[in-house]
Formats: C-alpha cells, structure tokens, sequence
C-alpha cells in the first residue's frame, strides 16, 4: 500500500508539473486537426502504457500464485486476465472511460498521446524502482487528479 500512496503522490505532483510546463505549448498547438503521425504516435505509446501496466497488475495477481506453475496453472492464470481484460474491451472502459471522458481535453489524441506517456514513465519508473506490486488505478488517479488541478489554476491564472 506505500508503494501505492507514493505513486499517487508522485503522479499526482508529476502531473501538475507536467501541465503547468507544457499548458501553453497545448493551449497553442492543440488547435485544428492533428497531424496524421499522432495516430501512429498514440499507438505506440499506449502499447508501452498497456506493456507496463500488464507488468505492473500482473504482478499484483501474482503474488497470490505459487511460485512454479505448470503449464495447466500457467494457462489457467494467463486465460483469465485474457479474458478479464477481453470483458473490459468488451465495455469499453465502463466506468473508469465515463470518468476519463470528464476531463478535459482526452478526447483529442495528442492530449491523450501526452497522458499516456506521463502514465507510462511513471509505471515504467516504479517498475524498475521495486519489484513490489503498486495499483497502477491509484497512479492513474493522481495523474489524472493532478492534471486537472493544473488546467484550472492555468486558466484562472489567465
């Protein structure tokens, strides 16, 4: 659970700082269509997010597991986060894509390229950091939280 508060805070910290350097650079260019290599761009950069991430929960389940699993236990294991994240494709997010579709500008993908990077780097940080299994959902919060409290106090700043 430390690992996890830490990684709020410093999401929510590294987030702030983030929007704060990078607001006018948004403000400013996120104007009009994007440019056809942000398609390309969010792609792979959400294939690091989801390599991380997979990491990150994988190791949460895990640690409940023994630790030699034949290939029947191994299979079992492997099909059911097959399938849990199958059922969360499936929804469409559910209920964390409603409150991510809340904030602003995530819709766009290079404000989303932005987030998914950020969200990234820190997984990837506290991956390498310690082997110790974080909720990647208390990270997600505090980048999201952080964000959000940047973006308000750049616009009543304006």
């Amino acid at each position: 659970m430390q690992k996890s508060f830490i990684g709020y805070f410093v999401a929510f910290f590294l987030a702030i700082i983030v929007w704060f350097v990078l607001e006018k650079f948004v403000t400013n260019y996120l104007k009009g269509k994007p440019s056809k290599y942000w398609y390309p761009l969010q792609w792979i950069i959400s294939g690091c997010l989801w390599a991380v991430w997979i990491m990150q929960d994988a190791a949460n389940i895990a640690v409940f597991l023994p630790r030699e699993l034949n290939v029947w236990e191994f299979s079992a294991y492997t099909g059911f986060v097959f399938l849990g994240l199958g059922v969360l494709f499936y929804m469409k997010g559910d209920k964390i894509q409603g409150i991510v579709n809340e904030k602003t500008r995530v819709t766009d993908v290079r404000a989303a390229t932005i987030v998914d990077l950020v969200y990234a780097v820190i997984l990837f940080y506290f991956k390498a950091y310690s082997q110790m299994p974080m909720s990647t959902t208390w990270v997600f919060i505090g980048l999201l939280g952080g964000r959000e409290l940047s973006i308000a106090l750049a616009k009543s700043k304006n």
